[in-house]
């Protein structure tokens, strides 16, 4: 989808694919259907070799670190409530959406910060039809230059079930 959307600009470069990667994420999120109450993280990273350019789009709480010979680089933003101020500003804005904790079965508040009605802790997404007054599906967009003939590199994609059980540090020494 993103390939055929940067064909139709004609160009390759990192302006062309972010647009592309816009254009793909809107269009997947428009052809969810009314109701579907779950949601997805998605996160693209396009590598242009005759450029040397890296695009990288996502949305959610999936993430992508570039792992070179001496270090290593994340490359996505977080979109979690409880992570990101800016995405919390974003959601709080918006009318009849409220922010808290959900209740535990004490009557509590317990765990991360979500988005009611419909308690998002990641309102940035594919998806959840349910909640679509908070949800956006606009991606972070970012795009850098390098050479990777310059001692390698690895590219790792990762759900968050695995960001959130490993340090990103350790995870690039065991690519190096």
């Amino acid at each position: 989808l993103v390939v055929s959307e940067a064909s139709l600009m004609c160009d390759a470069s990192h302006s062309s694919l972010q647009a592309a990667c816009c254009h793909a994420y809107e269009r997947l999120h428009s052809d969810v259907k009314p109701g579907i109450t779950s949601g997805a993280t998605l996160t693209i990273v396009a590598w242009n070799e005759d450029r040397g350019e890296l695009t990288v789009a996502n949305v959610g709480d999936s993430a992508a670190m570039l792992v070179t010979g001496g270090s290593s680089t994340m490359l996505t933003e977080k979109h979690r409530l409880a992570d990101c101020a800016e995405e919390r500003k974003r959601v709080e804005a918006i009318n009849g959406v409220k922010l808290a904790q959900a209740m535990n079965s004490d009557g509590l508040p317990g765990g991360p910060i979500r988005a009611w009605p419909g308690g998002l802790a990641v309102c940035r997404t594919i998806g959840d039809a349910d909640c679509i007054a908070c949800v956006s599906a606009v991606p972070a967009l970012r795009s850098l230059t390098f050479n990777p003939s310059m001692g390698g590199a690895a590219i790792i994609i990762c759900s968050d079930g695995v960001w959130d059980a490993l340090e990103w540090k350790k995870v690039a020494s065991h690519v190096r």
